[in-house]
């Protein structure tokens, strides 16, 4: 078998559809344009970039980034350490107990209060 340039040249310039247009994609384009478009496709499966071994529509990233990812950064609101999301459920718990180890009196543990007269 000898391959035809022109042949390939033909094939490659005919119209096709995304192949997640049933998922909703819109584009349309030639053949050979098709790799170039999953790099932006909304609707193309990738993994997670924290490696959290979670593969999801690039639609789909961002929330998981933000709310889902267990190896998202988050800032813990009591003693401001950066935490993964999975570890800050962790530091979390145990802060709270924590402070429930204390007579909460309104302040935290080791918080200076001035006697105003």
């Amino acid at each position: 078998i000898y391959p035809d340039p022109e042949l390939e040249q033909q094939i490659l310039a005919l119209p096709i559809r995304c192949i997640h247009s049933e998922e909703g994609c819109r584009w349309t384009g030639q053949m050979k344009q098709l790799q170039g478009h999953f790099s932006t496709c909304a609707f193309n499966v990738i993994p997670c970039p924290n490696r959290c071994s979670v593969k999801l529509t690039r639609r789909d990233l961002p929330d998981h980034l933000q709310h889902d990812c267990p190896k998202r950064k988050v800032k813990c609101e009591f003693c401001g350490s950066e935490f993964t999301g999975e570890a800050y459920e962790v530091n979390t718990v145990h802060f709270v107990l924590f402070l429930s180890s204390y007579e909460y009196d309104g302040k935290m543990p080791g918080e200076k209060t001035h006697d105003v007269k």
